[in-house]
């Protein structure tokens, strides 16, 4: 999850944009749109670094884009699970 604190709108309704590219191929791989600036995330390969930008817009313009990198982790080769029988 991505949360930012919106800046002054000038008066007027805003949305934030998120744009995500793999950082490997610079392909874009999200695109999001929204009234608030919390972006989830999900689906994203593991292992992967990414970069993103965030920017605000309303009726008088766009704001200058921040710019992040993003990095997943590694899935585990392996996992494990003991189930036990629970009590009645």
């Amino acid at each position: 999850m991505i949360t930012c604190q919106a800046g002054f709108h000038g008066g007027l309704p805003q949305n934030f944009s998120l744009y995500l590219y793999d950082d490997n191929s610079s392909r874009q791989v999200l695109q999001k749109t929204l009234s608030e600036p919390v972006f989830l995330l999900s689906g994203l390969k593991s292992n992967t670094r990414y970069k993103a930008s965030i920017s605000s817009v309303n009726a008088k313009g766009k704001s200058e884009d921040v710019l992040l990198e993003i990095s997943t982790h590694r899935e585990p080769d392996h996992i494990e699970l003991e189930v036990k029988p629970g009590k009645s």
